[in-house]
C-alpha cells in the first residue's frame, strides 16, 4: 500500500513539474501597437520587425549575440574581394506546411525585391550594386518573371551575387528582415503581397492567431528548453504589463519597475519625430513651407511648457559634426480648421526635466492646448488596415526610428533615399547631391530637415528590450542591437 501512494505522489509531482515546465516555454510580450503585415517590404514598422522575425527567416542570422550565424543558407563564400558572394541553400528546411525551401524559391524573392525596388525607383539599396541592376528599365518590365540580370544567379542550390563594387558586409546586409524569404504563394508575379495574414513560415515559429488585441505565434518543433510560443499584448496597459515578461520601449521608462531590467547596447540612437504625411499634396495646409515651420514652431513651444527637453536635432548630438539646432518661436496664427492624427504613445512614464510624466501625455496635452489657442479642430484615428490611406487620412504622425551613430552614412543614406525603411520623404535635389557624397555633413543634413519642415524632431532615447529578472528565461543568445528578435535565441 506504501509503495503505491509513494508512486502516485511521484507521478502527481511530476506531472505538476511537466506542467510548471510548458508554462516556462512560453511568454508574453507587450507591443505598444498592433503589427500590420507580415510582409518583409513592411519592415518599417518596430512592430512588424518584432513579430515577424520569427515568422520569416532570412538567409543568414543576425539576430544572436553570436554575429551571423546560418539560417536558410547553410554555408557561404566571397571572391573577388567582396564582389562575388555565393550562398548555398539549406534544402532540407521546410515552410510550415511541410514542403521543401528551394533555392529556386529563394531566388524568386530575391527578384522580387529587385523589381519592387525597380518600379518604386528606389535608391541606397544594396541590391542595386547587382551588375546589370542599373541597365534595367523600370517602363519596360512589368513583372518579377521579367527580371533578368547578370549579378543575380541560381547555380543548382546556390545563389550567387556579383556586384559592381566590394561589397564586405554583405552578409549583414542580407540579414535584414527587409530580406527575409517567405513562400513563393505569398505575392504575385507583380510583387503584390497576396496571402493576408494567413502565413506559410519559413522561420522557426507560425502564425498561430491575429487578433486586434493579441497576436500569438508558436513553434513549429516543440522543445524541453526555449520559448515554445510567444502571446503579443497589444497596448501598454498596465493589466498588460503584468502579465509580460518582455517589452520592447525607452530606457528611461518608469512604466517597467521592481524586477524589470532593461537591456541595450545602443546608446541614445533612437529618433521620436513627427512627419507631415501631405507636405505634398498641392492645395493642402502642410504644402506652404512657412505654414509647416510656423505651425512646428509653435508646437515645440508648447511641448516645452510641458517640461519637455527638445532634442533641436534629427540627429544625435555624439554623431561626429551634429549641433543643436534653435527654432524660431513664431507667434503667427495657425490658419487650420482640422487636424487628423494616430493615437500618441502611451502609458510609458518617463523622467522629462526630472519630473515624472507621461511621454503619451506631454504630446498630447501640447498639441490640445495648441488647437484651443488657435481654433483648430483635432481628432484623433485608429490606423487604416490599408497602409496606403494613412496619407490621405493623417495630417502628421509620431514615428520613431534608430540610427548606427557610429557609421552614420547608410543609415542616412537608406533613410532618405530608399522607398523601403523608414519612408522618410525626401525633400530635394540639395539633400540627394549631399547624401551621394562618400562622407557627406551630417549637420548640413541637419539644417536640410529643419529648413523644409517635413520632419520634427522631438527626443533622442535610448530604446531596448525590457524583461522581467522573475521569468527566469536566459536572454544572453539574443543580439541587443537589433529592435528584430528570434524567440528560439531565449532559453530557460
Amino acid at each position: 500500500m506504501k509503495k503505491i501512494i509513494i508512486i502516485l505522489s511521484i507521478l502527481i509531482l511530476s506531472q505538476s513539474c511537466m506542467k510548471s515546465k510548458i508554462t516556462k516555454n512560453e511568454i508574453s510580450f507587450t507591443l505598444r501597437f498592433s503589427p500590420t503585415s507580415l510582409d518583409p517590404m513592411k519592415f518599417d514598422r518596430l512592430e512588424n520587425q518584432i513579430v515577424t522575425s520569427s515568422v520569416n527567416a532570412t538567409l543568414v542570422s543576425n539576430l544572436s549575440s553570436k554575429g551571423i550565424t546560418p539560417s536558410i543558407a547553410k554555408s557561404w563564400s566571397n571572391l573577388n574581394n567582396f564582389k562575388s558572394w555565393s550562398l548555398e541553400i539549406d534544402t532540407a528546411k521546410k515552410y510550415s506546411d511541410g514542403s521543401n525551401i528551394t533555392a529556386s524559391d529563394v531566388y524568386v524573392n530575391i527578384k522580387r525585391y529587385i523589381f519592387l525596388n525597380k518600379i518604386k525607383k528606389s535608391k541606397n539599396n544594396f541590391l542595386d550594386n547587382l551588375v546589370g541592376f542599373k541597365d534595367l528599365d523600370e517602363n519596360k518590365i512589368s513583372k518579377i518573371s521579367e527580371i533578368k540580370i547578370d549579378g543575380l544567379k541560381l547555380d543548382n542550390n546556390k545563389i550567387i551575387f556579383e556586384f559592381s563594387k566590394p561589397t564586405p558586409n554583405f552578409l549583414d546586409k542580407i540579414s535584414f528582415g527587409l530580406y527575409a524569404v517567405v513562400h513563393p504563394s505569398s505575392f504575385n508575379d507583380r510583387g503584390e503581397w497576396n496571402e493576408g495574414m494567413s502565413h506559410i513560415s519559413t522561420g522557426e515559429y507560425k502564425v498561430e492567431s491575429w487578433e486586434k488585441s493579441e497576436v500569438i505565434i508558436s513553434k513549429r518543433i516543440k522543445t524541453l528548453n526555449g520559448i515554445n510560443r510567444v502571446k503579443f499584448l497589444i497596448g501598454f496597459t498596465e493589466e498588460n504589463l503584468k502579465k509580460s515578461e518582455m517589452a520592447y520601449a525607452s530606457k528611461n521608462s518608469l512604466a517597467f519597475e521592481g524586477n524589470w531590467k532593461f537591456l541595450s547596447r545602443i546608446k541614445d540612437t533612437n529618433i521620436v519625430y513627427i512627419k507631415v504625411m501631405k507636405w505634398d499634396v498641392p492645395g493642402s495646409y502642410w504644402a506652404n513651407k512657412e505654414n509647416r515651420q510656423s505651425f512646428r514652431d509653435t508646437y515645440y513651444k508648447f511641448l516645452e511648457s510641458e517640461g519637455l527637453e527638445l532634442s533641436k536635432s534629427y540627429f544625435p548630438t555624439h554623431i561626429k559634426g551634429v549641433k543643436k539646432i534653435d527654432y524660431q518661436k513664431s507667434d503667427t496664427e495657425i490658419k487650420l480648421k482640422k487636424i487628423t492624427t494616430p493615437p500618441f504613445f502611451n502609458s510609458l512614464k518617463s523622467k522629462v526635466n526630472f519630473k515624472t510624466k507621461d511621454l503619451g501625455e506631454i504630446y498630447k496635452y501640447a498639441l490640445e492646448k495648441l488647437c484651443d489657442a488657435n481654433g483648430v479642430e483635432l481628432k484623433y484615428a485608429d490606423y487604416p488596415e490599408n497602409e496606403k490611406m494613412e496619407k490621405e487620412m493623417f495630417d502628421f504622425q509620431f514615428l520613431g526610428t534608430g540610427i548606427n551613430a557610429e557609421n552614420p552614412y547608410d543609415d542616412i543614406r537608406f533613410m532618405f533615399l530608399s522607398s523601403e525603411g523608414i519612408k522618410i520623404p525626401f525633400v530635394n535635389k540639395m539633400l540627394e547631391n549631399e547624401l551621394m557624397k562618400d562622407e557627406f555633413d551630417v549637420q548640413k543634413i541637419n539644417e536640410i530637415i529643419n529648413e523644409e519642415a517635413i520632419v520634427w524632431p522631438i527626443i533622442i532615447t535610448s530604446q531596448g528590450f525590457w524583461v522581467n529578472e522573475l521569468s527566469g528565461y536566459d536572454f544572453s543568445s539574443i543580439n541587443l542591437t537589433k529592435v528584430a528578435i528570434d524567440f528560439s535565441f531565449i532559453g530557460n
